[in-house]
């Protein structure tokens, strides 16, 4: 959530509300300050937020039009959020996947889990704790099968026997019955649609705010720190 949380600063931050070129006056004081030669002094340029004033230099390959439009950043801090969950939530199921083994009734997805005969011979065979070996096969399995799709992500908690996990998790946030998989849908439908086709909506691009983002975030979070406390009483 890290590179999610800067990239949506960054987009605050460059968000251009400048419209007019530097004032010559600043020009030169800049200039001068920065030791830009006279000459090259008209090329200055500035962009500016409410958290930033950018100095555009001369020969910049960026200019003023450059910070007009944040949606690229936003993008990618959206795709970085869902990134997180999904790792998250394989993460966390991994943690459970030795109790899964030691139950007397392991979780129906578990026992259902493919392995071949190359798995066994290089995996499992040469350990002389098979449940290790068991392990390595396992964990591809939920980093392939994680999303942040509701249905992905029951997939993955059922592999170690979480049954109502979208119900529990919608009590733990303390929100109406089914908000959860509502937004999480919503949230992966978006990400897929900036994946997968480069956030086009009709003959354009779809709009997409900080303020948009920032909530899809705050929801993401609010979700692993829900499924956190579902797990923390757990026992497959």
């Amino acid at each position: 959530m890290v590179d999610a949380d800067l990239l949506v600063l960054l987009a605050r931050g460059l968000d251009n509300q400048r419209k007019n070129k530097m004032r010559k006056e600043l020009r030169e004081k800049i200039g001068e300050v920065l030791r830009v030669p006279v000459k090259d002094r008209e090329h200055l340029d500035c962009a500016e937020s409410n958290e930033m004033f950018v100095i555009l230099k001369s020969g910049s390959c960026l200019k003023r039009e450059n910070f007009k439009d944040m949606r690229p950043l936003l993008r990618q801090a959206l795709v970085a959020g869902c990134a997180a969950l999904e790792t998250y939530v394989a993460d966390i199921a991994m943690e459970y996947v030795n109790s899964a083994l030691r139950a007397a009734d392991p979780p129906r997805r578990f026992r259902n889990i493919h392995m071949t005969i190359g798995d066994w011979l290089e995996h499992i065979q040469p350990l002389k704790n098979k449940g290790s070996g068991i392990r390595r096969i396992v964990q591809p399995y939920l980093r392939r099968t994680s999303s942040t799709a509701p249905s992905q992500i029951g997939v993955v908690l059922a592999t170690v026997g979480v049954e109502r996990w979208a119900k529990d998790v919608d009590n733990a946030r303390g929100k109406e019955g089914g908000t959860t998989v509502r937004e999480l849908d919503r949230i992966t439908d978006r990400r897929n649609l900036i994946v997968h086709t480069g956030d086009r909506k009709g003959k354009g691009r779809a709009s997409l705010t900080i303020e948009d983002v920032e909530k899809d975030i705050q929801i993401i979070k609010d979700v692993a720190n829900a499924i956190n406390v579902v797990m923390e009483d757990h026992k497959p």
